[in-house]
């Protein structure tokens, strides 16, 4: 074996080993997080969200950074009282979905460009039942 065989094996042989979840990005769980006002669907290839008086869709899967947060393009429909019509068309706008995961709540916030002001945040757990109003 040669001198620079020699170093290489060592180096290599001191080197950290990886973990196995090292560069795989850590996610928001799949399955039904449910809240005060707040139902989300999470699935493999993003969620779906039901508010009070409105829903909405992340069409991406919900990857977390190294804080545990989440910041996602998606669609976001308001919904009004009283009945709709078969061939009404659904009306939504394109938000921004911030997020974060802190041990089993995930807090989520929505950025509508149309809203005066920033709507509140909202949390829900994993497995709880949603405490949902829908307008009426």
């Amino acid at each position: 074996m040669t001198a620079a065989a020699v170093i290489a094996a060592l180096l290599a042989a001191s080197a950290p080993t990886p973990t196995p979840s090292a560069g795989s990005p850590s996610r928001v769980a799949e399955g039904r997080w449910g809240g005060l006002g707040i139902a989300i669907e999470v699935t493999a290839s993003g969620a779906t969200i039901e508010l009070d008086c409105a829903h909405g869709t992340i069409d991406e899967p919900l990857l977390l950074d190294a804080d545990g947060r989440f910041e996602l393009p998606g669609k976001f429909v308001r919904e009004r009282p009283g009945p709709v019509r078969e061939d009404e068309e659904e009306k939504g706008e394109s938000v921004r979905y911030s997020g974060r995961l802190e041990g089993d709540a995930l807090t989520l916030r929505i950025q509508a460009p149309s809203a005066p002001r920033q709507m509140p945040p909202l949390t829900a757990i994993l497995g709880r039942t949603p405490r949902l109003r829908k307008c009426g």
